[in-house]
């Protein structure tokens, strides 16, 4: 009888006696099995989930519609919707999507193997908690040991009479005892005075009109915030009903709203038990809805009462998806008549099918983008702005090989290998699905793997002496396949790229990405020579991204897999920056440019005190 594993692979599992329900299984013992991505030898993997990104974005759609049923069963009658979708959601969201992931891969997996007599050992019931939705993030949604839990308790109420379920409690560390105690104890607070005074500002900061986010300095925030404090008090609240980014709520077919619950943090927990007393709210007209005072915010909370600056506009940060204080006071704030605004501060935002956790930016007054007007499938109240981020790196690139020596030589014998470099640049691999987004899913990490791995080997064998090869991992994330000590075992002549990676890409002679996201924004804006390759099928991109896809392709910036972009490579290896200032090279990088990262005139791009007269008079106005 085989063994269904979904728990951290036991150690005498063998590809023909044990089937992993999913990457993660390997995470962080990739050593101990060798060999076990091989697609011959190795151990048999189930299939993704969702076939591409119309199912991605169907069971999105799906699990918000959920978000919005379980705000009115958690939330009090007495509390506005406006309020329970802010406060809530953003927890709501990540539990639900990660469940409803969680179901489709058991419900294939039934498909797949219910006939067969299988064993699986199944995760003790454990009291967990959480501090907060940061924690929940960390330590549940991306933690092996919880995910082992949510699936067997997803097991129990849908496996086969033909299937074993046993107990595996020798999968948890030793030092925990799950019949004693919560195996996940909240973490303690950090009491080192500096980073108290740290977090203290950071918070305190979160009040301004204008809070700090990407591209913006605590005093360019100060200056903002005046022009939300002037602005026009005379608009209604015209932001969007986030049921435009819903369907049907999903069936369970387990008692995933329970599970929900029992996962609530103690801040909402805490407002939902104390009822609507906390926030104020009154049953005629909420001029003062209040969110519950607390350190700083007593003092806002009491000027806001009086009426003495009533807040037309707030800007929202976008912590708002990892601090459930900050939601809650978000929540009051919208629930009082206040306009919200958000800030784009990524890449994803404007061509992703699948918006994953986007919807609660979208859905607020305003949402000011580096670009893009409109998305097709996906309301929004864009309003497209320059953002100073991505306006100071306008022409950064050092193109010039006189400039790059001369830089070098300042610099040390690193960056002086780094100016004549070729920079490939990874992302996260993460072997949980945290949010349904279009982006690969986790069993296509082994495959994206490899693909670095033959792109890197491929140049390595053939480049001229004086092209460095540098690999630059992504962060670090839990539950992820091992990055950047895998791929530089394998390809010996890489060197690891690290520090500031704006830094060294703006000093590079080639930057290549093995995925769409952020950096590609910032090297065309930055005019660096760049080349792409991933499997577009994997970035469910709409339509009119697909336009400028499809441009990028024909300049032969966008390839199709790790062959043809090292091809590519080895082809214009002597003449860089002659094959980058080709005309249909360069129009490709501009057409990207005004959908995705407009700036204006990226040869002659505004200046920093021109960009924030733009940003004041747009708030004014907002």
């Amino acid at each position: 009888m085989r063994t269904l594993v979904f728990g951290p692979m036991p150690a005498n599992a063998r590809p023909d006696s044990h089937i992993a329900a999913g990457v993660w299984c390997f995470a962080g013992q990739e050593d101990k099995f060798p060999g076990w991505d091989a697609a011959e030898t190795g151990f048999p993997l189930p299939a993704d989930p969702f076939a591409d990104a119309e199912a991605i974005r169907a069971a999105a759609r799906s699990a918000n519609a959920e978000v919005l049923r379980l705000c009115r069963v958690f939330g009090d009658r007495q509390f506005p919707d406006n309020f329970l979708i802010n406060a809530l959601g953003p927890f709501l969201l990540l539990a639900t999507h990660m469940l409803l992931e969680r179901q489709k891969r058991v419900q294939d997996l039934l498909e797949l193997y219910g006939k067969e007599n299988l064993r699986v050992e199944t995760a003790p019931d454990l009291a967990f908690s959480f501090r907060d939705s940061l924690d929940f993030m960390l330590r549940g949604v991306q933690d092996i040991h919880f995910n082992h839990h949510v699936y067997s308790r997803i097991l129990e109420s849908a496996a086969p009479a033909n299937w074993e379920l046993g107990n595996a409690a020798s999968v948890f560390p030793r030092d925990q005892s799950p019949q004693d105690k919560p195996r996940q104890n909240p973490a303690p607070r950090n009491s080192h005075p500096v980073r108290r005074l740290r977090d203290f500002l950071r918070r305190a900061l979160l009040y301004l009109p204008f809070p700090p986010c990407k591209g913006f300095g605590p005093c360019e925030s100060l200056f903002l915030s005046l022009a939300v404090l002037l602005n026009k008090r005379d608009k209604a609240n015209a932001g969007l009903d986030f049921s435009l980014y819903a369907s049907d709520p999903p069936q369970w077919i387990f008692p995933a709203e329970q599970m929900i619950r029992r996962c609530l943090p103690p801040a909402l927990a805490q407002c939902l038990e104390k009822g609507p007393g906390q926030y104020h709210f009154p049953s005629s007209p909420p001029e003062k809805i209040n969110p519950p005072p607390r350190g700083m915010s007593k003092l806002l909370a009491y000027i806001h009462s009086c009426g003495l600056i009533p807040p037309p506009l707030r800007g929202m940060s976008p912590v708002y998806s990892q601090d459930d204080a900050y939601c809650l006071r978000l929540g009051a704030l919208r629930a009082k008549g206040c306009r919200l605004f958000c800030i784009q501060h990524g890449a994803n935002y404007g061509n992703l099918k699948s918006l994953g956790g986007l919807p609660f930016e979208y859905s607020q007054h305003a949402f000011f983008t580096w670009g893009w007007k409109d998305q097709p499938g996906a309301p929004a109240n864009a309003r497209p702005l320059p953002h100073p981020a991505l306006a100071a790196l306008a022409g950064a690139h050092r193109e010039n090989e006189a400039a790059q020596e001369n830089a070098a030589s300042r610099e040390n014998v690193a960056s002086q290998k780094n100016a004549a470099s070729l920079i490939l640049v990874g992302t996260e691999m993460s072997s949980f699905s945290y949010r349904l987004k279009s982006r690969p899913q986790s069993g296509a990490l082994p495959a994206y793997r490899r693909a670095k791995i033959t792109f890197l080997r491929t140049v390595a064998a053939a480049a001229p002496p004086g092209l460095n090869l540098f690999y630059r991992p992504y962060f670090k994330v839990a539950g992820g396949l091992e990055d950047a000590a895998y791929v530089l075992a394998e390809t010996p002549g890489v060197s690891l790229c690290s520090g500031d990676l704006t830094q060294r890409m703006l000093g590079c002679r080639l930057l290549v990405l093995d995925h769409y996201g952020t950096t590609l924004h910032c090297a065309l804006v930055a005019n660096v020579p760049t080349l792409a390759f991933w499997r577009r099928e994997d970035w469910g991109m709409d339509e009119r991204s697909e336009e400028s896809l499809d441009a990028l392709s024909k300049a032969g910036i966008l390839l199709t897999g790790p062959e043809e972009a090292a091809a590519k490579v080895l082809s214009i290896r002597d003449r860089i920056p002659d094959w980058w200032r080709e005309p249909a090279v360069q129009a490709a990088r501009r057409l990207w440019l005004r959908r995705f990262a407009d700036i204006g005139d990226p040869d002659h791009p505004p200046g920093r005190g021109e960009v924030l007269r733009v940003w004041f008079k747009a708030l004014r106005e907002c």
